[in-house]
């Protein structure tokens, strides 16, 4: 929903993203001897806001990295989440993303 205002608006959620960090930084030289610094790693404090009566429901805040062909097992896989067939916790989102995401239920 970070990126997507419109969505977050409709849904009553908003997102506030704080205290950005960057670590690990590798340096990258091309053939030319231009170069440039990339973090390796980054942290950021996140603030969710959402409706009271959204319980049951999982936020995810991150990346998910993985990527897949649609129509294959790892898209069959994530449709059949929403489609209320399959746990969160067994998806391909969760599966790939956990080590560079958080994700939550709410109670």
């Amino acid at each position: 929903l970070g990126n997507d205002s419109t969505l977050g608006k409709e849904l009553g959620v908003s997102v506030k993203y704080t205290d950005w960090k960057y670590s690990k930084y590798k340096k990258y030289k091309d053939s030319h001897g231009c170069w440039a610094r990339y973090p390796l790693a980054s942290s950021v404090k996140v603030s969710m806001t959402y409706p009271a009566d959204y319980t049951g429901a999982c936020l995810g805040v991150g990346a998910n990295t993985y990527l897949y062909q649609e129509g294959s097992a790892a898209d069959r896989s994530n449709q059949a989440h929403f489609e209320g067939k399959r746990p969160f916790g067994k998806t391909y989102m969760y599966k790939k993303g956990k080590t560079n995401s958080h994700w939550m239920r709410i109670k």
